[in-house]
C-alpha cells in the first residue's frame, strides 16, 4: 500500500526539506520539486507535513491516494 506526494512549494522554503508523519510517526522527508511514494502501514492513516516547527491540518489517507504539497500564504 502506497500514496504519492508532491512537493510544489516554490522558492520559499526550499532550503529545507518538509518532514512526512504517517500516524504520527517520520515516514520521509521530501525536498523541493520532488515525487515520493510512500508505503502504509495500513488501510487507512493519517498524514502530516511538517517544516521548522509548522505543522499542516492531519488528513486521512488511502491506499493509491495521490497528494500536492502546496505553500499558503499567512
Amino acid at each position: 500500500m502506497t500514496i504519492t506526494i508532491r512537493r510544489c512549494t516554490g522558492w520559499e522554503g526550499s532550503a529545507m526539506g518538509m518532514r512526512i508523519m504517517v500516524n504520527g510517526e517520520k515516514a520521509a522527508t521530501i525536498n523541493r520539486h520532488q515525487v515520493l511514494r510512500v508505503g502504509l502501514p495500513a488501510s487507512k492513516n493519517s498524514l502530516k507535513v511538517r517544516q521548522l516547527g509548522i505543522r499542516s491540518n492531519e488528513i486521512e489517507v488511502e491506499d493509491g491516494d495521490i497528494l500536492e504539497v502546496k505553500h499558503k500564504r499567512w
